[in-house]
C-alpha cells in the first residue's frame, strides 16, 4: 500500500494504489476495477463499522450472473455471503430475511419482489397492489414499502442500483412502476446510491429525476427545475454542473490502449467515408420517398393511397383481409413521418443480405479478423438473425445475446466467448448493458446506430473498459444517406447533454461560462487567446491516451464510475462521496 491519506475531518479515506497493485481493506480485495468493486467496498466499510447488516444490489441480468465471480475475486474468503443466482421468490425471500450479507437481483426481479412483499402484507394480489401503489403519493409509497419490510423483518440498510438510467422518468412520459418502487426503496434505505456509465438518455428532465430520487425533500417540482436548468444556455448548464457536483461522484478510467475508430468504411487510402448503399438499396430508398410523397398528397386531398402505405408499413397489412386495407391505410396516414423513418431504416439495415451494403461490409471485416474475438451490435432481432445466419454460413463461431436470452444463456455465451468456443458475439441492445467482453473482444461493430447516446456508450464499453490490454477497433457503420446523418446529429446532441453530468464543476473556469466570456471579450478587443486556449485543430482519433469524446462522436466510450481510489463510507457522508445516508 503506497499511501493512506485522511481527507478532511469527516473520516473519508483516499487509499491510492498506483499501477496494478492490490490492497485489502475491510474485507475487500481491490484490483483497480470499477463499479462492482466500489459498491462492494461501500458495503464492506459500512458493515465493518456496524452501520449496515445487509445490502440489496439491483443490477442488469447479465451483471447478476457475473456478480458471484466478482465477489469471489474481490472479497476476503469466508467473510461475506451473497446470493446472486436465479431462484424462486420464496428462495429469495429467505435470503432477504436471513443472514445473507448481499442479495443481488435483476431490475425486474427487484420490482416484482417488492410488490409481492407489499401485496402479502396488505392481503392483495400483486396486480391489485401494483395498481394501488402507482396511485399513491411518494411519501405514501415509501410508507407502504417500509411497513411491508418491517412486517417481513427485512432490513434495508444499503441499496445500490446499477445501470440506474433504466429507472429514469422524464417529462412527457408516464412514471414507471419500476421507478416508483426504486424511489420507495431509496427513501427507506440508510445508504443508497445510483450507478451508471451513461447518466442521460434523452433530455434534461431526466437530470431532475436523478436528483429528485436522491434528495426528494429539496427537489419536488419538475417544472420549476426545468425553468431554471432546462434552458440550453452556457449559464444554465454551468449552474446545473455546480448543483450536480454536490450529489454525484464522477470518475472515468479508460484503459491505456490504442483505439482505431472508423465511421463508415476505410478506403484504399486509409481514410474513412460513409458506406454507399447497393444499387438495390438505392432503388428501395427512393421508393420510400416516392411512397411518402404519394401518401402525403393523398392525405392533403382527403383521400387514401393504399399502395403507398403498404410500401411504408407492409407489416400493418400482413394477414389482414382486403376489406380492411382502406381503413388501415387511413390510420397510417396520420403518422407518415414516423412510418417514413422506419421504412428508411429497414432499407438501410434490413435489406436482403446479398444486396445489403452493411451486411457485406461486416462479412469483409470479420473475414479479415477470423479467430480474433469481436462483438457486433444491432438494434432488432431481424438484423441479429440475418447477421448470425450470414456469419455462421461463412464458417464463424457465433453466439447471440438478445432480449429473448435468459440470464443463464447470456452467461453461457459470455463464458464460451472467453474460452474461445465462440469468436463473435452478436448482441441486440439487450446485451449492451453489463457484459464484460474485454477479455477476448478486440473489435466491435455497431451495425446500426442506437437511438440514444447512452446506448452507444454502453455498446462500446463491452470491450473498451478496464481490463482491456490490447489495441481495439471500433466500427460504426454509417451510410451515405440523410437517414444516418440525422442519426449521428441526434447522438451528438445527446452526448452534449450527457457531458453536463460527466464533468466536475471545478473545470468550469476552463471550459464553462467563465471561459466563454473570456474568449468573447478577447475577440471583441482584438486580443489573441493565450496559447493554452487556442483551438487544437483536428483531433487524431487513434491517439493514446484517448481524449475526451469529441464532436461527431469521434471517440465514444463509457464513463463508468471506476478508478484507482476507494472512498469508503464516512462517519458523516459528505456530498459528492457517491453515497448518501
Amino acid at each position: 500500500m503506497e499511501s493512506i491519506e485522511a481527507v478532511g475531518e469527516e473520516l473519508v479515506y483516499d487509499i491510492t494504489v498506483p499501477g496494478p497493485a492490490n490492497y485489502l481493506a475491510h474485507g475487500i480485495w481491490h484490483h483497480n476495477s470499477g463499479k462492482t468493486a466500489m459498491q462492494l467496498g461501500g458495503f464492506t466499510q459500512a458493515h465493518q463499522e456496524g452501520r449496515a447488516k445487509k445490502a440489496l444490489l439491483v443490477v442488469p441480468s447479465i451483471v447478476r450472473n457475473q456478480f458471484g465471480e466478482e465477489a469471489a475475486r474481490f472479497l476476503e474468503p469466508g467473510k461475506y455471503s451473497w446470493h446472486a443466482e436465479d431462484a424462486t421468490y420464496p428462495e429469495r425471500k429467505a435470503h432477504y430475511q436471513g443472514d445473507t450479507h448481499m442479495v443481488v437481483t435483476t431490475h425486474a426481479t427487484f420490482r416484482d419482489d417488492m410488490i409481492k412483499l407489499m401485496a402479502e402484507h396488505q392481503g392483495k394480489t400483486p396486480a391489485e397492489l401494483g395498481t394501488h401503489f402507482e396511485g399513491l403519493s411518494r411519501p405514501e409509497r415509501a410508507d407502504a414499502l417500509r411497513e411491508a419490510l418491517e412486517h417481513h423483518q427485512i432490513p434495508l440498510d444499503y441499496l445500490a442500483i446499477d445501470e440506474a438510467h433504466d429507472f429514469l422518468n422524464r417529462a412527457g412520459k408516464q412514471d414507471s412502476l419500476m421507478s416508483k418502487v426504486a424511489e420507495a426503496a431509496m427513501d427507506n434505505s440508510k445508504f443508497k446510491s445510483l450507478w451508471t456509465g451513461s447518466p442521460v438518455k434523452n433530455d434534461s428532465s431526466e437530470i431532475y429525476d436523478w436528483i429528485s430520487k436522491v434528495d426528494p425533500e429539496r427537489f419536488k417540482d419538475r417544472e420549476e427545475f426545468m425553468r431554471k436548468f432546462g434552458v440550453n444556455t452556457v449559464a444554465s448548464q454551468d449552474s446545473l454542473k455546480r448543483l450536480m457536483d454536490s450529489y454525484s461522484y464522477v470518475d472515468s478510467v479508460t484503459p491505456d490502449v490504442q483505439r482505431t475508430v472508423t465511421w463508415g468504411a476505410r478506403g484504399a487510402d486509409g481514410e474513412a467515408a460513409p458506406i454507399p448503399l447497393s444499387p438495390a438499396q438505392q432503388t428501395a430508398y427512393q421508393g420510400v420517398h416516392t411512397a411518402f410523397g404519394k401518401a402525403s398528397a393523398a392525405q392533403r386531398r382527403g383521400d387514401v393511397d393504399i399502395d403507398a402505405c403498404k410500401t411504408l408499413s407492409p407489416n400493418s397489412f400482413k394477414d389482414q383481409p382486403d376489406s380492411e386495407h382502406h381503413r388501415i391505410a387511413a390510420q397510417l396516414q396520420n403518422a407518415l413521418g414516423t412510418l417514413k423513418h422506419g421504412a428508411l431504416g429497414r432499407v438501410v439495415n434490413e435489406h436482403e443480405a446479398d444486396s445489403n451494403a452493411k451486411v457485406q461490409h461486416v462479412l469483409g471485416l470479420v473475414a479479415a479478423r477470423r479467430g480474433k474475438g469481436g462483438v457486433v451490435f444491432a438494434r432488432n432481432r431481424k438484423s441479429v438473425a440475418m447477421l448470425k445466419a450470414q456469419l455462421t454460413q461463412a464458417g464463424h463461431k457465433v453466439g447471440v445475446i438478445d432480449g429473448s436470452s435468459s440470464s443463464e444463456e447470456k452467461a453461457r455465451v459470455r463464458k464460451a466467448f472467453d474460452a474461445g468456443g465462440v469468436d463473435i458475439v452478436i448482441c441486440s441492445d439487450a446485451g449492451a448493458t453489463g457484459a464484460n467482453l474485454q477479455k477476448r473482444g478486440k473489435w466491435l461493430v455497431n451495425y446500426d446506430l442506437p437511438l440514444t447516446q447512452k446506448t452507444l456508450e454502453q455498446r462500446v464499453a463491452r470491450i473498451d473498459r478496464l481490463g482491456q490490454k490490447d489495441p481495439i477497433e471500433l466500427h460504426h457503420l454509417v451510410t451515405d444517406t440523410p437517414f444516418d446523418r440525422d442519426n449521428v446529429r441526434r447522438l451528438d446532441r445527446k452526448a452534449e447533454l450527457g457531458s453536463i453530468l460527466q464533468g466536475e464543476f471545478r473545470s468550469l473556469d476552463d471550459d464553462g461560462l467563465a471561459a466563454h466570456i473570456r474568449r468573447a471579450r478577447a475577440e471583441r478587443l482584438g486580443d489573441h487567446m493565450p496559447s493554452w486556449e487556442e483551438s487544437l485543430g483536428s483531433i487524431n482519433e487513434n491517439a493514446r491516451p484517448a481524449p475526451v469524446p469529441a464532436p461527431n462522436a469521434a471517440l465514444l466510450h463509457s464513463a463508468d464510475v471506476a478508478g484507482q481510489a476507494l472512498h469508503p463510507i464516512s462517519a458523516a457522508p459528505q456530498p459528492g462521496a457517491g453515497l448518501r445516508a
